[in-house]
């Protein structure tokens, strides 16, 4: 304090920089001086260029920008949605996985099992495999070792036919390729049974002439001539599934 009250002035000193002293003479030292800083509040450095500032969407970006007047929030509001929108523009979306549709599929699927080859053989085989072993066991298996073989093989060949048949109708291979290599392997499978089941009702036929009524020899017979033509379908079946899982493009074509 100045003798007589009043306030004492600050005299420049060489050497040293003067301190900004307020026009109003409190002595208070402002909150903002210098043309730079508060330049960049004002959104803009001293040379009256916009000052950069990182985009709304960027971790941390609120701390980084300077705040805004009242009058520019609805411009500063506008500027968040337009980054916020150009962000999620430059996200990668995600693309939905697609499914193979059944009727695209390699394998038929409810009617058209019937209509396409060669799984329309399958109501072939149903019916002359199942003839092979009805008639085999209503001669009440007259030579058990030779005709064993054949029962299995009659009996697991029409389970198995019945079995796929059934589940072409309801769709439940799903379009899947997995499908075409389990038909080609079990009818490959099933037209190797087959045919050694064939040879076998033959060499009993010829054995049991003499051995049995004429209506069991007459029921044999029939098995023989219907396990062969089993065994044809099961073997045109099996080629036509082995060509279908090699080449899908023969298929499609």
């Amino acid at each position: 304090m100045a003798p007589g009250g009043g306030r004492r002035s600050r005299v420049p000193v060489p050497g040293r920089q003067a301190r900004c002293v307020p026009s109003d003479g409190s002595g208070r030292r402002p909150r903002h001086f210098g043309g730079s800083l508060g330049a960049r509040r004002a959104g803009s450095d001293g040379a009256g260029r916009a000052a950069w500032a990182p985009p709304s969407w960027v971790p941390g970006a609120s701390a980084l920008n300077p705040p805004r007047a009242r009058g520019d929030r609805a411009a500063g509001l506008r500027e968040q949605v337009s980054d916020h929108r150009r962000a999620r523009a430059l996200r990668p979306v995600p693309r939905p996985r697609q499914h193979a549709s059944m009727d695209d599929g390699p394998l038929p699927s409810g009617i058209k099992v019937f209509t396409t080859c060669p799984d329309l053989l399958f109501s072939l085989e149903f019916v002359f495999g199942g003839l092979v072993w009805i008639l085999i066991a209503s001669s009440l298996v007259p030579l058990p070792l030779l005709q064993g073989w054949v029962m299995f093989v009659s009996v697991f060949c029409f389970v198995g036919t019945t079995a796929l048949l059934f589940l072409y109708l309801i769709g439940a291979h799903g379009g899947e390729t997995s499908w075409v290599s389990l038909d080609a392997a079990y009818h490959s499978v099933a037209a190797l049974f087959y045919l050694s089941a064939a040879i076998l009702e033959a060499l009993a036929m010829i054995l049991m002439e003499d051995k049995v009524t004429y209506e069991h020899y007459l029921e044999n017979i029939f098995a023989a001539m219907f396990s062969y033509v089993a065994a044809l379908l099961y073997v045109v079946h099996a080629v036509f599934s082995v060509v279908r899982w090699k080449w899908p493009s023969v298929n499609n074509s």
